[in-house]
């Protein structure tokens, strides 16, 4: 993110003119690109029990009021404490970047800090979750306040009340391949469909451009994609349902392989987020040619929702530490409300570790700054912004070892299971091998002769594990794998 927000700095500098709109036209392109393809990842291990929508009633209020206060806290104090404060649209458009946590890089840590399976874990995988799809909801009530009450926004609508629809009638229940190759693929048609839609209604007279945003779109894209679930498909022969487990586990594997290849796009992505930014050094004024579309209409049709920043002056270097720092702290501050809730599943220091382990921020709020940008928003709060998510990304290792200190030997004060689960994923399937009755009852107990936890995607989520199961016979020299290749998940 600093480095491309240091080269957005220079370009200026190398090109200018055409050549400067046409670089700023491409990288707001793959800009795009990028996080439909992250979304779709989004979408593919986003899943919800049907038949207890009511069990997550609470766990979405939680998640969307600690994604709620960051959010009312940022907008207020660009609205308020800024020498060129945004007007209320804006202000709520641009301080969404501080509402969603990035359940990619708190899944990685919690789990690289050894903590997968305890209930700090599981709910904070709920809570992240849930608080990116409220972000994503969102944006559609947002934009029409920016925008305004226009009839073109009914298309908008109408979309993303479909698509909406698509993704929860349709949940993981269609089989396409999900391998990294084909999500490129899937990402570079949707980032089209909507470039083509926002261009040909663009060209349309008397009539505003028409922009759907990536952010749903590539979200149910993953949705009804199976992607290695198996909690949706209806069959009620055994052998079918046999030869659609070997398929489904084909997609973990699937998924697994192309973890490092999310992880060059991620960062691909931020380096674009940064190449994104305008001028941090001089005043808006002088940027009327950064070249990013604002949607809804053209400048003279929505000055009023666009901070044209005439009399605007760069912040010095002291004061743009300063609201750098109050606006990580209040980011961090809004993220605290889970610490007041579930009393009668956790103690107080493992709740305020949860708290503080959905205080890193990621993709999806880059994201909200690009799209904030494409609306025509810049100026000191932009910058901002940026900074703010860059020294929260700085701070993520902070959050998680803050984490795992709070929660170190701390119980559960009922012991009761979890909540529903809004992410499952390969690790969390156990698999039954033949075996004796005393392996079966040293598998429940969780060890085995070597007093090691039993194997399973529980404790051996590998690569060569999945491969094995679906009885590929690919092995590696040297790893073990439990059970051998036919041994698949219960029906």
């Amino acid at each position: 993110l600093l480095a491309g927000l240091l080269l957005s700095q220079l370009m200026p500098t190398w090109i200018w003119g055409e050549e400067l709109h046409a670089w700023q036209e491409t990288v707001q392109v793959f800009t795009m690109f990028c996080l439909c393809y992250i979304m779709i990842n989004v979408g593919y291990e986003f899943d919800i029990d049907k038949t207890q929508l009511r069990s997550y009633a609470a766990d979405y209020f939680i998640a969307m009021t600690a994604a709620g206060f960051p959010w009312i806290f940022v907008a207020l104090w660009f609205m308020y404490a800024l020498p060129e404060p945004l007007g209320f649209a804006e202000g709520l458009l641009a301080a969404r970047f501080a509402a969603p946590t990035s359940a990619g890089i708190l899944f990685s840590m919690l789990e690289a800090a050894g903590m997968k399976e305890t209930w700090l874990f599981k709910k904070a995988r709920v809570l992240a979750i849930f608080d990116d799809l409220d972000t994503i909801l969102l944006m559609v009530p947002l934009k029409a306040v920016v925008v305004g009450l226009k009839w073109e926004l009914a298309i908008d609508i109408i979309l993303c009340v479909v698509l909406l629809i698509v993704a929860y009638v349709w949940l993981h229940a269609i089989k396409i391949p999900c391998s990294w190759g084909w999500t490129f693929f899937y990402a570079a048609i949707v980032t089209a469909l909507c470039e083509a839609l926002h261009y040909s209604t663009d060209h349309v007279e008397d009539m505003d451009a028409v922009h759907l945003e990536v952010l749903l779109p590539a979200f149910c894209l993953g949705c009804i994609t199976r992607s290695g679930h198996t909690s949706h498909m209806e069959s009620d022969k055994p052998k079918a349902m046999l030869e659609k487990q070997v398929s489904v586990l084909k997609e973990r594997v699937a998924l697994v392989d192309e973890e490092q290849v999310n992880s060059v796009v991620s960062s691909v992505f931020m380096i674009l987020v940064g190449l994104s930014m305008p001028s941090l050094f001089s005043s808006s004024s002088d940027d009327d040619g950064s070249g990013h579309r604002v949607l809804g209409g053209s400048n003279e049709n929505h000055g009023d929702h666009v901070d044209d920043g005439d009399d605007g002056e760069a912040l010095s270097a002291g004061w743009l530490v300063f609201h750098v720092i109050m606006v990580t702290l209040l980011m961090i501050v809004g993220k605290l409300f889970p610490t007041f809730c579930y009393s009668k599943e956790a103690t107080l220091r493992t709740r305020f570790a949860l708290s503080i382990g959905m205080c890193p921020r990621g993709e999806v709020g880059a994201g909200v700054i690009v799209i904030s940008l494409a609306f025509g928003i810049q100026g000191q709060a932009i910058t901002i912004a940026v900074m703010a998510l860059a020294l929260n990304l700085v701070c993520s290792s902070g959050f998680i070892m803050a984490v795992k200190y709070l929660a170190k030997d701390q119980p559960e004060i009922n012991g009761s299971e979890p909540s529903p689960k809004a992410l499952p994923s390969v690790e969390d399937t156990e698999y039954e091998s033949p075996r004796s009755s005393t392996d079966d009852e040293d598998r429940r107990s969780g060890t085995a002769e070597n007093g090691e936890r039993g194997v399973g995607f529980a404790s051996s989520p590998s690569r060569v594990s999945l491969l094995a199961d679906a009885g590929t016979g690919e092995h590696r020299e040297g790893e073990v794998v439990g059970g051998g290749p036919g041994n698949l998940p219960p029906v």
